[in-house]
């Protein structure tokens, strides 16, 4: 998980062996390019003389969105272009190239705040958040520890409960006049969302306030401290004003600004 690109839901870490590989990788464009190198040149003349592929430039994503392989390449084939057909189609199979998601961890790690904020928000997203539901799942919770503590209506606590479907937390996203579409997946709803308040430090709003109903969350568990909505909008502006500091000043009085209306 932590190897994946940060715009893949991961965290950067450069992995050496695929590293390797991806650079071995640029040998096999060269060739299935064509470009002009001697020893592709050499290759393709010796045992290439016929090439079956339409169009050489076209791209992964252009195969992906191909009604139909077979019109991508000149009929027939040859045994030994049929079984690289059958390999690349498992490849694209195996592949799982979606915007959504992108979109969501690319706009999560350009944002201004802090690293320990954008972490967590992006467990939520790879669906790592230790929840009861979570916990639960890896043996470290019995049965009849799943219900929420934010609410009273005895539901498993998990992520889509505890920050978008329970009461405390409707409430905590009412007060920012943010509404989630439940019917859609979580990157679409965070999308969805985005583009309906269309303005600066949206995503910031979102990943601030995930991290307060969390941090809520765990006072009340373990210090048992009650979760009042008065004490949470105080804990959020306190966030929002700490945050905000990472944006130039002109930004910054914006949000101070919008925040003073809440």
């Amino acid at each position: 998980m932590v190897i994946k690109p940060r715009e893949k839901g991961g965290m950067g870490v450069i992995n050496l062996k695929v590293q390797n590989e991806g650079l071995l990788m640029k040998q096999l464009h060269k060739f299935y390019s064509k470009q002009d190198v001697p020893w592709v040149h050499l290759i393709w003349d010796t045992y290439y003389p016929t090439s079956f592929v339409l169009n050489q430039q076209a791209s992964v994503r252009a195969v992906q969105e191909a009604k139909d392989l077979a019109s991508m390449f000149s009929l027939p084939l040859s045994e030994q272009a049929y079984k690289e057909l059958l390999m690349l189609h498992d490849l694209l199979l195996e592949s799982n190239i979606d915007d959504d998601i992108s979109k969501v961890f690319g706009k999560l790690w350009k944002r201004k705040c802090t690293m320990r904020t954008k972490f967590l928000f992006w467990l939520l997203l790879v669906d790592r958040f230790n929840t009861k539901g979570m916990l639960f799942r890896r043996n470290m919770l019995s049965s009849h520890e799943l219900s929420c503590v934010m609410c009273v209506a005895s539901t498993e606590e998990d992520v889509d409960h505890l920050f978008f479907q329970c009461s405390f937390g409707r409430c905590c996203w009412q007060k920012l006049n943010i509404q989630w579409n439940m019917s859609l997946p979580l990157h679409q709803r965070i999308l969805h969302v985005l583009e309906n308040l269309g303005g600066m430090f949206c995503m910031e709003l979102i990943v601030i306030t995930t991290w307060v109903i969390w941090k809520t969350r765990n006072r009340k568990v373990f210090d048992g401290i009650l979760a009042a909505h008065n004490c949470w909008i105080m804990r959020f502006m306190e966030e929002v004003k700490l945050q905000s500091l990472r944006l130039n000043e002109v930004s910054r009085h914006i949000v101070i600004s919008w925040l003073s209306s809440l």
